[in-house]
């Protein structure tokens, strides 16, 4: 069972973490966010990497809802992610 008793808890819960998820980010130096921290990749990679995976994660769950069926793979793109 979800903790949320609400769309407007839900999205209200999102912003507050995406807030202090920006307030993190602004602490680091820009140098800083290049450096490796895991599996070869940086700090901007890393969430490089995850953003797209969250956008892939909604596109495949829009085109679900709408009777589609999205592909059990991610597409294949150049460069990091």
């Amino acid at each position: 069972m979800s903790r949320f008793t609400s769309k407007e808890e839900f999205l209200a819960d999102i912003r507050s973490e995406r807030e202090k998820l920006d307030e993190l980010l602004d602490r680091i130096l820009t140098s800083e966010k290049l450096v490796e921290v895991v599996d070869g990749m940086s700090v901007k990679d890393y969430l490089t990497h995850r953003t797209e995976w969250g956008r892939m994660m909604l596109r495949w769950y829009r085109e679900a809802a709408a009777g589609g069926s999205p592909p059990c793979r991610p597409p294949t793109t150049s460069g990091t992610n």
